[in-house]
């Protein structure tokens, strides 16, 4: 009966077989994670797995519950029901047999399907240290407008370094068991070679982790991450929050991964293991590594932690003097018991810092962190009963303080899908690396109640809209008074084909902010205001060719402060055209983009396919045109020795006489031009 089940659906699926993966989604979320935190990412490590995994394809018939999670393209909810549906009918005779699985979809079933097979492709076994993959990256990139840092000053360039920024990466991986690597970087401005750079590269990575290896389940030694229950004691992995893709709120991954990429902050140095016997597995580790920070003296003459700098730059003298001032010592653990779909947790981490944090003594700041060491500990835990599958965390800090999230995922029938998220967060609780799901960048001071719904009509329409309430108890940076908002967020996406895929988005935040001004109401000299932003974006793939892809989005922005009379505005529109043929050595990208802002408030991100592993979400704003051309070139110099070359070159004119850039950063001239050179050696 499976057999005739599955063999009738390859007149459907075949179609979505030579479909090419829609990735929209994932770059929505690195849109909304961007416009969030007001930084762009550094971190590629999922863009790294997702093109390993490509090459080397995940057997669905061997994977666990960790290698699902690990992909990011299913709920917990899902993976429940394909395990489920794995033990009771046995392995999979055919990739067409997943839409047989309750609960997957055909639009999750595409996105699986460059990354997963139903045997095992990497069979062959072979020596762990000679036959793996070896990968050797090089980008070489510069701003070719001289920034005011490069410019002779008064005491002389402000930037001790060339204008240059320069990655190397280097990474052998046998299978998914052994992975070591070690990574430079120096950024635009550092000295290379000389002067504080002696060494080279300002910043240097190594990694070495090893998987499953009898009950030693992951050893990490080196540079790692380490990620524990819903994020509000510990979370250092990519993890999102609200985005178009409405269901994927929930932390999920192993404890322990190797760090790879090259931001120089948010990650450990040291060592960790997990060891995993039956239903039980622990993880413990220790980290010793130095900090960027500014110090200063009390009036006792002692030192004390003002600020952390978390960007990596060292270019000037006074970043050069805070470059490795605080020595941060970590360690802590996880105990997991889990039987098929219920899994309990007991997470604990401590840090304990050579220099003393101290509070700022502004008002918003009364709860920081304060003193010498800090300790976060939970329980963290998921089950599914029937189509409900619930998680949750309950924290507690170095005092006490409290946190919770809980969260459940429903599955409405085979076109249905609801999300729901409740967290309670103190405004006195901290955590030094901690990324739960909320509206702040930290998990603190924070109560709200999130709902999400999906909806796919067949294969043609799907609808995913979510609505998250808030409140803030406490003060916040620039909000002088205890304040709530609210998201909604309603995208509507129509495929007529294989070819064609429109979608529409309207989204509605309302957040306070400081204001200003004698009218309304007043705290601390300020007015607290809430300022509402409203968007609205369409955006249309069409493939008119198997080669060829042109996208165009329009994209409008209307923000407002009522009571105080503000009203401004955004407007941004592009057209894409892309071309990458099958067998084909050469990859392009283009773009052409108007933007119109009336300030920073009004700003817009968009996603652009820059090199290979190199995440760009550039936010716009002002008034100007900006483009962009990415040429991609894959060659094999010899049977086992292939190389990858990329080149980027991108433009922003401004048009309403405003500076490009500040401080030291402030560009001559109304343009922004920067290049890219890329090249990529695998044997």
């Amino acid at each position: 009966m499976r057999m005739l089940v599955w063999g009738m659906m390859v007149v459907w699926f075949l179609p979505l077989h030579a479909q090419e993966n829609e990735n929209s989604i994932y770059e929505q979320q690195l849109e909304q994670h961007a416009a969030q935190e007001e930084i762009e990412t550094e971190d590629d490590s999922y863009w790294q797995y997702l093109e390993w995994r490509g090459r080397h394809r995940l057997n669905l018939n061997k994977a666990d519950a960790e290698d699902l999670r690990e992909l990011n393209l299913l709920t917990d909810l899902q993976i429940d029901y394909f395990l489920q549906y794995r033990r009771l009918f046995g392995s999979l005779v055919s990739i067409y047999e997943l839409q047989a699985v309750p609960g997957w979809d055909l639009l999750t079933i595409r996105k699986l399907l460059p990354f997963v097979s139903v045997r095992d492709e990497m069979a062959v076994r072979g020596s762990w240290f000679l036959d793996g993959e070896h990968r050797l990256l090089f980008r070489f990139s510069q701003v070719l407008e001289k920034a005011k840092g490069f410019l002779p000053g008064d005491s002389g360039r402000y930037y001790a370094g060339s204008p240059l920024k320069i990655l190397t990466r280097y990474r052998y991986q046998y299978r998914d068991q052994l992975q070591y690597g070690l990574t430079g970087d120096k950024d635009a401005g550092e000295q290379f070679f000389k002067g504080e750079q002696s060494a080279g590269f300002d910043f240097y990575s190594f990694h070495f982790f090893l998987r499953r290896v009898g009950i030693v389940k992951a050893l990490a030694i080196g540079d790692f991450i380490v990620n524990m229950g819903q994020g509000l004691v510990h979370w250092q992995g990519q993890a999102f929050k609200k985005s178009a893709a409405v269901m994927n709120i929930k932390r999920q991954g192993a404890v322990l991964k190797p760090y790879t990429s090259a931001g120089e902050y948010n990650f450990l140095r040291g060592a960790g293991i997990t060891i995993q016997q039956k239903i039980m597995q622990a993880t413990v580790f220790a980290s010793s590594r130095k900090w960027t920070a500014a110090v200063k003296l009390d009036e006792e003459g002692r030192n004390y932690v003002t600020s952390v700098q978390s960007s990596g730059y060292h270019r000037t003298k006074t970043e050069q003097a805070n470059k490795n001032t605080v020595n941060v010592l970590a360690a802590g653990g996880n105990l997991q018991w889990r039987y098929r779909s219920v899994h309990i947790g007991v997470n604990g981490v401590c840090h304990f810092f050579s220099v003393p944090f101290r509070p700022s003594g502004d008002a918003y700041d009364y709860y920081a962190i304060d003193g010498g060491r800090w300790f976060n500990g939970s329980i963290d835990y998921s089950y599914t009963v029937a189509n409900i599958h619930g998680y949750g965390e309950v924290a507690i800090d170095k005092n006490f303080n409290t946190a919770m999230v809980h969260g459940w995922l429903l599955s409405a029938g085979g076109s249905a899908d609801i999300a729901i998220i409740y967290r309670r967060i103190s405004p006195a609780y901290q955590a030094v690396a901690g990324n739960a799901f909320s509206e702040n960048s930290m998990p603190t001071n924070e109560s709200g109640f999130y709902t999400g719904f999906a909806f796919h009509a067949g294969y043609h329409w799907r609808m995913e809209a979510y609505a998250d309430f808030f409140r803030f108890p406490w003060l916040k940076y620039r909000v002088d008074a205890p304040s709530q908002g609210y998201d909604y967020m309603l995208q509507l996406t129509y495929t007529p084909n294989k070819r064609t895929e429109l979608y529409g988005r309207w989204r509605m935040e309302e957040k306070a902010m400081n204001y200003s001004s004698n009218n309304g109401r007043v705290v601390n000299g300020r007015v607290v205001e809430p300022a509402l932003r409203k968007s609205w974006r369409g955006q249309v793939t069409f493939q008119p060719t198997k080669e060829v892809k042109l996208i165009n989005r329009v994209e409008i922005l209307w923000y407002t402060m009522k009571r105080v009379g503000v009203k401004k505005n955004g407007f941004l529109i592009f057209q894409d055209i892309q071309y990458n043929r099958m067998n084909s050595p050469w990859k392009l990208a283009l773009r052409l983009q108007y933007f119109e802002t009336d300030d920073y408030d009004t700003r817009l991100y968009a996603f652009e396919y820059s090199v290979m592993y190199n995440l760009s979400m550039p936010a716009f704003f002002n008034k100007g045109i900006r483009w962009y051309a990415t040429v991609q070139y894959k060659t094999k110099i010899n049977k086992r020795l292939s190389c990858i070359v990329g080149f980027n070159i991108s433009r922003s004119e401004y048009s309403d006489g405003r500076k490009v850039g500040s401080g030291y950063d402030e560009l001559p001239g109304n343009h922004k031009t920067e290049t890219k050179l890329q090249a990529i050696f695998s044997l």
